[in-house]
Order: C-alpha cells, then structure tokens, then sequence
C-alpha cells in the first residue's frame, strides 16, 4: 500500500532500516513492498521512500493461525466440527 500522507508522530525507515529491522535482505524488503505486504510513503518532490516503523511492528506482530478446513478428529476417532476439540 502506498501513502503520500507524513505522520509527524511516526517513525520513518528506510528500506536498508526496514531489512535489518526484519533480519532479511533490501531485495526481499522491495518484494514485500511489491507484493503489499509493506505499507510505504513517498517523499514529496522525490523518488524516496520510507516504512513506517508500526508496518514493521505490524509485520514481526504474531497472528492466530487461520482454522482449519478440515473436520477434527478426537482420540475415539469421532469427527467434530469444533475447533475447541483436540
């Protein structure tokens, strides 16, 4: 996603910042820029870009697995459709 809006209260990366922050390399920072996973801002009047430190944060952030298509089956072998059956 691309903004042209500055947040005086945000913190800016570059994209060199945002690869050590992320441990990964400028190439696989660019990637994740081209595929929407990172948010940037465009500087006025330049062809710079920054990171905001919170897509950084938003992207080393832990999220719940997605559930599971696929029915449950408990240790009898009975299927159950709820996720609260291990």
């Amino acid at each position: 996603m691309l903004t042209d809006r500055i947040d005086p209260d945000e913190a800016y990366l570059t994209r060199a910042q945002a690869a050590d922050e992320l441990q990964v390399s400028v190439r696989t920072v660019d990637r994740y820029i081209a595929d929407g996973i990172l948010t940037i801002t465009k500087l006025p009047g330049a062809r710079l870009v920054r990171i905001p430190r919170s897509a950084i944060k938003a992207l080393l952030t832990p999220t719940a697995p997605a559930p599971s298509p696929f029915p449950r089956v408990d240790d009898a072998g009975a299927f159950s459709s709820s996720p609260d059956v291990a």
